[in-house]
């Protein structure tokens, strides 16, 4: 149907859902949903196409370990999905230029460059980060974008505004999605996270209380079996929010086995730098920052991860379960370097049309912020634990590493504080 010539599609229009470009739980999970509820909500139209879009390549999905587990439970798995490959960017250029195209944005409201010619087609947003103000012509109850912990709160919100979340008819594996989401972005709703609003805890309430009902309804044999050792320990709301987070979590953090190039693709974002052209990349995994430098691929998977994304700059951001349960972050600015004549790297120093190139402005910022990050420099890593051939790459990179102490800072409240300093920096140059 794509390819059909104008005019001569079956369908009225066909909206397509798509999280944010780190593809994490909260952005497949609020795709899925939402996609739901255009099919079956109280505004449907049966002419119309609803197909939610996992918004990275299916070689890059199968890193997003949590996801996997959630989607387990719900009886979906990858293969099944309709992933961000090249030629779906070929199918979704089509569809826009046909005039048939919807696209409806969850877990973020900017889109990545390689998809702003988008833009025009975008009709409705559904997100909980700063409104960035891009297509205002999204506006209304069609932009709905609110700071709670999870996107999949607000798209549970429209859910339960659409009478799809009731004890009477929801549907399990939903409800599953939704609760699972929530329980794990919201760390189980721990006040010491800082990230749970009374919305998060309503609509959870919901979705678990009717994933119950409905497993009740439907039997133990409708659960699949990936999902039933919790179903029989998960009779009540709040022992299915820990069972939930508990075991998403353990898939979050099993990351260990993953190539530095899955940890760098599994959870990164880019930001601009307004009043420049540069671009800063930032990769989150769960791995400590010493053992991701010590793989062997880690100094090219850097140098591709930069190019791919065109990005000037690239922070490492982790978070990690020590061995005593707590929770610890430690956060790294990767630094090109070159050799020189006499065989050291150096950090690079010039920059064409800037005086300060961007991995270093970066570092000096985030070390201004280092009283409020709760910062502590970590050694670096050691000539014998560096990966064979660390020098052999015509463009290697130094990673300056820190603890972070305050654990409450993630990507989303790391760039708020980042991104104005910098470009304060940059326009103070011009």
């Amino acid at each position: 149907a794509a390819r059909s010539a104008p005019g001569t599609h079956p369908f009225h229009q066909i909206h397509v859902y798509f999280g944010n470009e780190a593809c994490d739980l909260d952005s497949i999970s609020s795709a899925v949903a939402l996609a739901y509820a255009g099919a079956r909500g109280r505004e449907r139209k049966n002419s119309d196409v609803h197909v939610p879009l996992v918004s990275v390549p299916r070689s890059d999905a199968r890193a997003r370990t949590e996801a996997l587990r959630a989607l387990s439970w719900c009886g979906i798995s990858l293969d099944d999905a309709l992933c961000l490959d090249v030629p779906d960017h070929t199918i979704l250029s089509h569809l826009s230029a046909s005039g048939i195209l919807g696209v409806h944005l969850v877990d973020h409201n900017a889109l990545a460059p390689p998809l702003k010619h988008l833009q025009p087609h975008v009709v409705r947003i559904v997100d909980h980060h700063r409104d960035e103000g891009e297509m205002p012509h999204v506006c209304g109850a069609a932009r709905r974008i609110a700071p709670v912990g999870s996107c999949a709160t607000l798209v549970g919100e429209i859910l339960i505004n659409d009478g799809l979340l009731n004890t009477e008819r929801a549907d399990a594996s939903l409800c599953r999605l939704i609760a699972a989401t929530i329980a794990l972005d919201t760390v189980a709703f721990d006040e010491d996270a800082q990230r749970t609003t009374a919305l998060d805890r309503e609509v959870f309430a919901r979705a678990a209380a009717c994933e119950v009902a409905a497993r009740q309804r439907c039997g133990s044999e409708s659960v699949p079996a990936a999902f039933r050792a919790i179903a029989e320990q998960g009779e009540s709301p709040e022992a299915l929010l820990h069972l939930l987070h508990q075991e998403l979590e353990a898939a979050k953090f099993d990351q260990g086995h993953l190539t530095a190039s899955e940890l760098l693709a599994r959870d990164a974002k880019s930001f601009a730098v307004r009043g420049t052209r540069k671009t800063l990349a930032i990769a989150a995994f769960s791995v400590p920052l010493a053992d991701f430098a010590a793989k062997s691929d880690s100094q090219a998977a850097l140098d591709t991860f930069a190019l791919s994304r065109e990005a000037d700059a690239v922070i490492l951001m982790t978070f990690i379960r020590s061995e005593n349960g707590g929770l610890r972050r430690e956060l790294g600015v990767a630094i090109p370097t070159e050799p020189h004549a006499d065989g050291k790297l150096h950090s690079i120093s010039t920059q064409p049309g800037l005086k300060v190139p961007l991995p270093q402005a970066v570092h000096h910022v985030i070390t201004s912020l280092a009283s409020e990050l709760a910062l502590n420099s970590l050694p670096a890593l050691s000539e014998k634990d560096k990966p064979a051939g660390h020098s052999d790459h015509a463009r290697c990179y130094r990673i300056a590493m820190y603890s972070q102490g305050n654990v409450a800072i993630s990507r989303k409240r790391l760039v708020p504080l980042l991104l104005p300093k910098l470009e304060l920096m940059y326009n103070a140059e011009a």
